[in-house]
């Protein structure tokens, strides 16, 4: 077992040391490393993840965080300065950044260690970004505090 994780380990390398001599995005490594989306990724390294911490015998805490143009943000709560930064990207960006959200939230729903907390920034005139993927320091505080009370909740955190 150890061999195996080793070897894919080191094959993940190579491509990713490709991906940077060509200057090309690293989901294009996907398929030749064995991996058929992203999702598929993402869910191997968290589990991987999990299994290190539980022999490590630590707390693992994982947190989908928000971002702009997600499927429950109503648009007429909107600060102009954050409609216009929502502008800089097309619908179809948001249409496969809520895909690979919803694919994200089924993987995390069941998950012991992983917290959707995507939804914690709520519009409401005022700024909460910096560009389309960064909240800013405000937006960053309500998202702080979130994590903190699920720390609080898990005992991980206790005071």
């Amino acid at each position: 077992n150890r061999k195996i994780f080793n070897n894919r380990i080191d094959y993940n390398k190579y491509f990713q040391k490709e991906l940077v001599q060509k200057n090309l995005p690293y989901y294009k490594s996907l398929p030749r490393a064995h991996f058929k989306d992203k999702l598929e990724l993402v869910s191997h390294n968290l589990e991987l993840l999990y299994k290190f911490s539980k022999t490590l015998e630590i707390d693992l805490v994982i947190f989908l965080e928000p971002t702009m143009g997600l499927n429950h943000e109503n648009i007429k709560n909107y600060s102009p300065n954050d409609l216009l930064l929502r502008a800089e990207k097309d619908e179809s960006y948001y249409n496969d950044l809520n895909n690979h959200y919803s694919k994200i939230r089924e993987f995390c729903i069941d998950k012991e260690y992983c917290f959707d907390i995507s939804k914690s920034i709520v519009h409401d005139g005022k700024d909460k970004y910096i560009d389309p993927r960064h909240p800013n320091g405000d937006a960053h505080k309500k998202i702080a505090n979130k994590i903190i009370e699920i720390l609080k909740e898990r005992k991980i955190l206790n005071h």
